[in-house]
C-alpha cells in the first residue's frame, strides 16, 4: 500500500529561477542531446537553460496539481495582500479545487511559490507592491455545509488535511 503523506513542508512548485536547482553537467546533457555548442557554467545560455527549465517544471507541476484526484475537493484560500500601503487581510473565498484556487492566487504576479505544510497548501505571489501570502485548506464536511450558507467564516473544524502531492 502507498503511503499518503500529509505532514512534512515541502516546496511543490515555483517558478524562481535558482541555478543552484541545477547541475552544469544535465545542461551539457542537454546541449549534446539537442546538438548545440555548449556554453560556460556563467554564461547567459546556461542561465537562460536554468530558467526554461524552471518554468517547464512549473507547468508540469500546475499539471500534477490540477490532475491529482485528492487535490479536487471544495477549498477555502484565507490570506493576506502584500500592498505598498500595508497587509489587509482578505476575507475567505471558496473554490472548486487546490488548482482554481491556485490560479485565483497567482494572478497578476512575478514571482510564485507554493508549498505543502502538514495538510495546506501555502501560496506567495510576488508582484510590484510586494508578496501575497495565501494558504488554502480543504473543506471539511461541516466546512462545506458552512459555506453552502454563505457564512464564511471558517474555524478550524472546517477544515482537512490535504496530502503531499507527490507522496499520493
Amino acid at each position: 500500500m502507498k503511503k499518503i503523506y500529509s505532514n512534512g513542508k515541502f516546496v511543490i512548485a515555483t517558478n524562481k529561477v535558482n541555478t543552484s536547482d541545477f547541475c552544469y553537467e544535465d545542461y551539457l546533457e542537454y546541449c549534446e542531446d539537442m546538438d548545440i555548442e555548449p556554453h560556460d557554467e556563467y554564461s547567459d545560455e546556461y542561465y537562460e537553460w536554468c530558467a526554461d527549465e524552471t518554468y517547464t517544471n512549473f507547468e508540469c507541476d500546475m499539471d500534477n496539481i490540477k490532475y491529482c484526484k485528492q487535490y479536487n475537493v471544495p477549498v477555502a484560500i484565507e490570506g493576506t495582500l502584500g500592498l505598498w500601503w500595508g497587509k489587509p487581510t482578505i476575507e475567505a473565498v471558496v473554490m472548486d479545487n487546490v488548482y482554481d484556487a491556485i490560479m485565483e492566487c497567482i494572478e497578476n504576479c512575478d514571482y510564485i511559490t507554493i508549498e505543502f505544510d502538514n495538510g495546506v497548501i501555502n501560496v506567495y505571489a510576488t508582484h510590484h507592491d510586494g508578496t501575497n501570502c495565501f494558504t488554502i485548506h480543504a473543506l471539511s464536511n461541516k466546512g462545506k455545509t458552512k459555506n453552502y450558507n454563505n457564512n464564511n467564516d471558517f474555524k478550524p473544524w472546517d477544515f482537512k488535511k490535504l496530502p503531499y502531492l507527490y507522496g499520493v
